[in-house]
């Protein structure tokens, strides 16, 4: 799980976060909207970029989360991103309830790359829909890919 600072967003391709790992569709191809399931009813493709600014999401504390999260180091990264889960799948969170069209979108035996960014920095995760019932994501399906401290609003071009 990298901590990427100084990254530039747009840049040129010398600049661009090259994700290895599998997911439906290709990772240089996104589909960015406020909501994931906006995302998801514009285009089911290999990455959501959820453009919204997640810190004012909800009533809960996912500000503070986030910003945990971005302003970590590798010895708390981990415990940073499973408060910011908890919190975003809790009541009124970013990912919480029903996410319309998320199974049809991502089958039990795909995975895509969903973005986050609070207008300060990004998260990029891996979601592995493994249950792929009832349109709901569950904290083990989440796993942190990235951590952009001080870029948001990636584009396809950000991604190889």
């Amino acid at each position: 799980m990298p901590i990427i600072t100084g990254f530039i967003v747009g840049a040129v391709t010398d600049t661009v976060f090259d994700y290895n790992g599998t997911v439906q569709g290709a990772a240089g191809t996104h589909q960015s909207n406020a909501t994931l399931a906006g995302g998801i009813a514009a285009s089911a493709t290999g990455q959501f970029i959820v453009s919204t600014d997640v810190a004012n999401s909800g009533n809960n504390t996912q500000g503070s989360a986030f910003n945990d999260i971005l302003n970590s180091t590798a010895s708390n990264l981990a415990t940073n991103f499973t408060e910011l889960t908890t919190q975003l799948l809790a009541t009124s969170g970013a990912l919480n309830g029903t996410i319309a069209g998320l199974d049809a979108a991502i089958t039990a035996s795909e995975a895509a790359l969903v973005t986050l960014d609070n207008g300060t920095g990004s998260i990029t995760m891996r979601l592995s829909n493994t249950t792929a019932t009832g349109n709901t994501i569950e904290a083990g399906e989440l796993a942190l890919i990235a951590v952009f401290t001080n870029a948001h609003t990636l584009v396809t071009a950000d991604f190889a």
